[in-house]
């Protein structure tokens, strides 16, 4: 897999989250893989695990810091409408 098939398939799986949380995930790791540099995406993809396994992350990690709106604390990631329900990330954040 290429870098930027890693990416496109984890901006895929971060489709249920906030468009700005999800762009800022995608170039954070856009630019961690750009400093290491092509010659070592390979390594960069073994310590991160696949696309879906980091979007399970994210999206745990971005639900467990969600803002309060009106006062009350936003409803975890999996209320937010996904358009990806076939993502594995998704599935498993739900779980």
């Amino acid at each position: 897999m290429t870098t930027n098939e890693y990416l496109a398939r984890l901006k895929s799986c971060l489709e249920c989250i906030d468009a700005s949380e999800r762009e800022a995930a995608v170039q954070f790791y856009t630019e961690y893989f750009e400093d290491a540099g092509e010659e070592n995406a390979e390594k960069v993809m073994a310590e991160l695990g696949s696309p879906e396994k980091l979007a399970r992350d994210i999206i745990k990690q971005s639900a467990g810091s969600a803002p309060r709106r009106n006062g009350s604390l936003r409803r975890s990631i999996h209320r937010h409408t996904c358009r990806n329900h076939k993502c594995k990330a998704y599935t498993a954040a739900r779980q």
